[in-house]
């Protein structure tokens, strides 16, 4: 593994923890501004970024790597809540957006509300059941 690469300004220590054990250190506060290569990938271009103000700042630097994996995270589908008018929440302890506080006729239970364990997630949506 090449890079840990995340917008995050901190990222949770069981990652740390992980990206560190992977002899990797992570480069957090950072984005992936491009890729090098041909008809294969070569390797990625970072720069510090701002996630507060979605800015990039100092000189992009390549990494040499011959893949990427990008990830979401673990983010709740919360898609229907922000169509409802709802602003997502950010969750610092989860790191995930989490739905508003419902302006309309729903109600949220599981994964939807950041349980990701599956006792949680079951017992969110028997509570939402008896709503």
């Amino acid at each position: 593994m090449a890079a840990i690469v995340d917008v995050r300004k901190q990222i949770g220590d069981e990652a740390t923890a992980l990206a560190t054990e992977a002899g990797v250190v992570p480069l957090t506060g950072h984005a992936i501004v491009g890729t090098k290569g041909g008809k294969a990938l070569s390797g990625a271009v970072v720069q510090a970024f701002d996630a507060d103000t979605g800015r990039l700042s100092g000189e992009a630097r390549p990494i040499d790597c011959d893949s990427l994996a990008v990830s979401g995270g673990w983010q709740p589908v919360i898609h229907l809540a922000s169509q409802a008018g709802g602003k997502p929440v950010w969750d610092a302890e989860k790191q995930a957006f989490l739905p508003p506080e419902p302006t309309q006729r729903w109600i949220g239970a599981g994964a939807f509300l950041g349980e990701t364990g599956s006792a949680e997630a079951l017992a969110s949506g028997r509570n939402a059941g008896l709503k």
